[in-house]
């Protein structure tokens, strides 16, 4: 388990860190002596959350919502629709597709973004 022992050193591996496809499972240690025990483990927890989020989650209740929207806009929207059974299922899991990356890769970009402001938040009460 590596560990990061200031907030520079915190700064440094948010700015090289890149936007992974498939995120590390590898949890990070902090312990910043400025800090007292219970910010350390604050950071840690809401650092590690950030580092290691997949997307899964959000991917699978996205492609959930992208059916749904499927099914009322054949339902509803285009009534009329001469789909075949089998253009139909093409569309639904073209659909089903779309909208799991849009969550998935959504949620990834989220967190990094949110990772890469996470050290600015802390850096006020290293400061001695």
């Amino acid at each position: 388990m590596a560990a990061l022992r200031s907030i520079e050193e915190l700064q440094q591996y948010v700015n090289n860190r890149s936007i992974p496809l498939i995120p590390k499972r590898e949890r990070i240690q902090i312990q910043i002596d400025s800090l007292n025990a219970d910010a350390n483990e604050k950071l840690e927890a809401e650092f590690n959350k950030l580092n290691t989020t997949c997307g899964c989650a959000e991917g699978s209740i996205a492609s959930v919502v992208g059916m749904v929207f499927f099914v009322i806009y054949l339902t509803f929207i285009d009534v009329d629709a001469a789909f075949t059974g089998m253009e139909a299922l093409f569309y639904a899991m073209g659909t089903f597709f779309i909208f799991m990356l849009i969550g998935k890769f959504g949620t990834i970009i989220r967190a990094h973004f949110k990772l890469k402001k996470l050290p600015a938040r802390y850096l006020a009460t290293d400061t001695p």
